[in-house]
């Protein structure tokens, strides 16, 4: 008789594993099927004791251990992944099943034929090298290849991942040429028998490239030597879904634990990352780029100076719009980015100055626009109200939408330019990874006007002109990291310019903007690593965000335990609850931590005492 412990694959699940009895020896990371509340479920195998060599009485337990169901357990994942695991279990306060969840996609768990890996690394105090590779994409591709011929030189593997499909099918098509039978493309969209011949392979003692998701981080390779992140600032690595795993946390656990170096590597690093060079825990893997190599030209225009008495506002000038419509004429791509989706992030009546917001959360309601007519849309809650109403509180018909939104932006280019195409690349308009290829393949076949959000960014073809037409919105945002949130995508978009830069903004002054137009981030993470000293922000500490919703009541019940749980630590909040939904509130607490203090045994003991409607975030981008 052997006593399992098992943390059940799914997200949001306790934060302890479970206890399960079988009759026959499974091994740490297998997989087993196990009974929770009336279902089956997959669950990891975290630990095995034999009854028998413990002398342990399972009737003197004081309650039921259930028994694992029939599926044939099957070992999938490596003792140093499973050490990986554990270790990122800790740092987010949740299970090893809840991990292996999000990190491992589920072609892994739910195929049946995959062999066991041998992988067994030895263990070792000695900490493996980290990396810091500071370079546009372009330099970065160079430093890739001579990874790669290194590492098959010593016959080990190299393993890069990326944040967005298109960037790996990039990367894998620009790295495997010449070695196309030794590169492996490996995503969630592998499955049944393409899933075995990839598994496989990456079992096979010979070298081998492997491009992917995050999710290629779970998969065995037998003689992995480096571990690639690949644009390490991407907002995306940080997962939405409880538990919060921060993907390049785990991929550097993951390395240390397979004996690998590991290589962070983007333009600009982030702060954090950065710091890191101070620190001596991590060396340039080659000289770090200072400067922005692009040949653009970058021009700020300032808005607040624009006149527009007697002329119906538009959301870009008519010196931008020509230049647009200049590149379209000799048949070149241009791209124009707004920050916020929809026509207007704000509208409000001109007569008493009342938002249209969410009668139930009381967020401001973002104004869309489509073929089947105008409406508002919460962000928030997912409310939707007619764009034919009026103002709540003096009941006027005299609104005014504020602010710029993409679809703005589209409708004033269809009208400035009726004869170029344009092409807009949203989570709205493009819902999938096909639909923004075929948008971007109309765009450089026509030269169109491409316009789009964040969703556009990382399939974006080289353009004669890449124009900013709202910013503004992302540098508003209370979020502790939208400075450098902003930074980055100003960077990511003038690596794509290769004639005119252009940045239209009210904020002129705003650091991103002056660095911008230096074009040296080093000067911006310098100042912000100075100014997160003086106020102990990461990484000079740790913050620990605490977030749970219900009805007011239960906030309030939720805040006094939490509360007393954490009596004596360096805490802020818990915050009054706020609505989000009708009926329901969310409310919010901050820990503040001295830097490399987390994981602390006794704080991770009690957060995991915490309901699991508590969710745990190490190092939230809000913590107000």
């Amino acid at each position: 008789m052997y006593v399992l412990e098992a943390a059940p694959i799914v997200t949001g699940s306790v934060r302890t594993p479970l206890s399960f009895f079988s009759r026959i020896e499974v091994a740490r990371g297998s997989i087993v099927s196990v009974p929770v509340r009336g279902r089956m479920v997959p669950a990891l195998v975290v630990s095995v004791r034999s009854a028998a060599d413990e002398r342990l009485d399972l009737r003197s337990l004081g309650y039921t251990l259930k028994k694992i169901g029939p599926t044939p357990p099957r070992r999938l994942f490596s003792e140093a992944l499973m050490r990986a695991v554990s270790h990122e279990a800790e740092e987010s306060v949740s299970t090893e099943g809840a991990v292996i969840a999000q990190v491992c996609f589920a072609g892994l768990i739910a195929e049946p034929r995959l062999r066991a890996p041998e992988i067994a690394p030895p263990q070792s105090d000695t900490r493996p090298e980290v990396l810091l590779l500071e370079a546009e994409v372009t330099e970065r591709v160079h430093a890739y290849r001579s990874m790669v011929r290194e590492a098959f030189a010593r016959g080990a593997s190299v393993l890069i991942i990326a944040p967005s499909l298109i960037e790996v099918s990039r990367l894998t098509s620009e790295l495997g040429r010449g070695i196309e039978e030794r590169t492996l493309q490996v995503s969630s969209a592998l499955t049944g028998k393409a899933l075995r011949t990839a598994w496989d392979r990456a079992l096979h003692p010979d070298p081998v490239l492997v491009v992917g998701t995050p999710h290629a981080l779970s998969f065995p390779i037998a003689t992995l030597d480096t571990i690639v992140v690949e644009r390490e600032s991407a907002r995306s690595y940080v997962l939405r879904s409880a538990p919060r795993v921060d993907v390049r946390r785990f991929a550097e656990h993951v390395a240390r634990e397979q004996r690998a170096r590991l290589v962070y590597a983007d333009f600009p690093l982030r702060a954090e990352t950065a710091a890191r060079r101070a620190t001596g825990d991590a060396d340039d893997a080659s000289r770090p780029q200072i400067r922005s190599q692009s040949t653009a030209t970058v021009e700020v225009r300032d808005m607040r100076a624009q006149k527009t008495e007697g002329k119906s506002f538009t959301p870009l000038t008519a010196e931008t719009i020509a230049a647009l419509g200049n590149a379209h004429r000799r048949g070149l791509v241009s791209v124009v980015y707004a920050a916020r989706s929809g026509v207007a992030p704000l509208t409000v009546c001109r007569d008493c100055g009342t938002p249209i917001t969410d009668p139930t959360t009381g967020a401001p309601m973002v104004l869309h626009k489509t073929p089947r007519g105008t409406y508002f849309f919460s962000h928030r809650s997912g409310a939707v109200m007619s764009a034919e109403r009026s103002c709540a509180t003096c009941g006027g018909w005299n609104l005014i939408s504020l602010g710029i939104g993409v679809e703005r932006v589209r409708d004033a280019l269809t009208t400035a330019l009726p004869d170029t195409p344009i092409e807009c690349v949203t989570a709205d308009t493009v819902r999938t990874h096909p639909a923004a290829l075929r948008a971007i393949e109309r765009a450089q076949a026509s030269g169109a006007v491409i316009v789009g959000t964040d969703r556009m960014l990382p399939y974006l073809p080289r353009a004669a002109v890449v124009a900013v037409a709202s910013i503004d919105s992302m540098l508003s945002l209370t979020n502790w990291r939208a400075e450098e949130h902003a930074l980055h995508t100003l960077y990511t978009l003038l690596e794509r310019a290769t004639e005119s830069f252009i940045i239209e903004t009210r904020q002129p002054n705003s650091r991103p903007i002056q660095n911008i137009v230096l074009g040296t981030p080093s000067e911006y993470v310098r100042d912000e690593l100075a100014e997160r000293r003086t106020y102990g922000y990461p990484p000079y500490a740790t913050f620990i965000g605490l977030e749970w919703r219900g009805t007011e009541a239960r906030c309030a019940e939720e805040a006094a335990r939490v509360k007393q749980l954490l009596a004596g630590y360096d805490i802020v909040g818990p915050l009054p609850p706020e609505a989000v939904l009708r009926g329901v509130y969310r409310a919010r607490a901050t820990l503040r931590l001295e830097p490399n203090a987390w994981p602390e045994p006794d704080l991770l003991a009690r957060l995991r005492s915490l309901p699991p409607s508590i969710t745990c975030t190490v190092d939230p981008d809000d913590i107000v």
